[in-house]
């Protein structure tokens, strides 16, 4: 696997963390704008007011008003301009939460470029009928099926934020922005020794969805059940939901992030070398033929 040069990934990271911090820059001086300048009208009427106080000035500064219906009016635009301060201030204390949250959790989103040799591709052209599926765990929603979730947990179960899930332990926040589990480490240490037919991402589309992407014509997946443990927020959401099974293969992980098919005769050193690098491992299936016309993953 080969990747651009360090040099010009840490070029890109730094413009984009520019980028950033001009955004945040710009919000912070236009809400700072909008703050002084009610400060400022704040000051102007302060100065009315004390004026309206003085009996001699009340005719040239404000016409026909007495002095105490003008002090009521402008106490009652000093309490305007004290809420509007206040809401400014409200926001600006916001965005500044709110990139500050950015920098504590780091990116909400990123995109990481490549290039591989054509010899090295896996593009599952190798798997045949026998290989042996071997799911990796997956650390939760894996940034997939958000909708669905967010539906099940704030409209259905009416939860917060900051609700604690009794199932994980865990808030909705901390269950629902846990890190998307990446395995680039475990599978290049595994390509030094072994032979990996093909991998299949589970990332929107499930199990259902993704793994037919890799199989060749003739294939089939045979992928049994109850071989891996379903991480409870799965079964939150499906039974809070009240989704079909065939339904949650289709749209989340359901506990398994990725999918390796590998020559049976390897499985269990696969195995043995997935445990020793901290990888919570299943053999979840086979390869199977496919007969024409029939569904390319079978959920037995």
């Amino acid at each position: 696997l080969k990747l651009f040069s360090l040099p010009a990934l840490e070029k890109t990271q730094k413009q984009q963390v520019d980028v950033d911090a001009a955004r945040r820059t710009a919000l912070s001086m236009a809400i700072l704008t909008q703050l002084r300048v009610s400060v400022e009208r704040y000051k102007l009427a302060m100065e009315d007011y004390k004026l309206a106080d003085t009996a001699s000035n009340v005719d040239k500064r404000l016409a026909d008003y007495t002095k105490a219906s003008v002090s009521a009016k402008l106490e009652s635009e000093l309490e305007a301009i004290r809420t509007q301060a206040r809401a400014v201030l409200g926001e600006y204390q916001k965005a500044n939460a709110y990139a500050n949250a950015q920098i504590a959790f780091g990116r909400l989103y990123n995109t990481l470029v490549g290039v591989v040799d054509r010899d090295n591709l896996i593009d599952g052209s190798s798997i045949t009928v026998g290989n042996t599926l071997i799911g990796l765990a997956s650390s939760g929603l894996h940034s997939n099926g958000y909708s669905l979730a967010r539906k099940v947990i704030f409209e259905r179960l009416g939860l917060g934020i900051d609700s604690i899930i009794p199932e994980t332990g865990k808030s909705v926040a901390e269950e629902l922005l846990t890190p998307t589990k990446i395995y680039v480490k475990s599978i290049l240490n595994l390509l030094r020794d072994f032979t990996i037919n093909g991998i299949a991402h589970i990332t929107g589309g499930g199990l259902l969805e993704n793994i037919p992407r890799v199989l060749p014509h003739g294939c089939k997946a045979i992928v049994r059940k109850g071989t891996w443990p379903v991480l409870p927020i799965f079964t939150i959401l499906q039974n809070a939901g009240n989704i079909e099974e065939a339904e949650m293969h289709r749209t989340l992980n359901c506990g398994i992030g990725m999918v390796l098919a590998v020559p049976a005769a390897q499985t269990d050193d696969i195995l043995g070398r997935l445990f020793g690098l901290n990888e919570k491992a299943y053999i979840i299936g086979e390869v199977a033929k496919c007969e024409q016309g029939k569904e390319a993953v079978e959920m037995v």
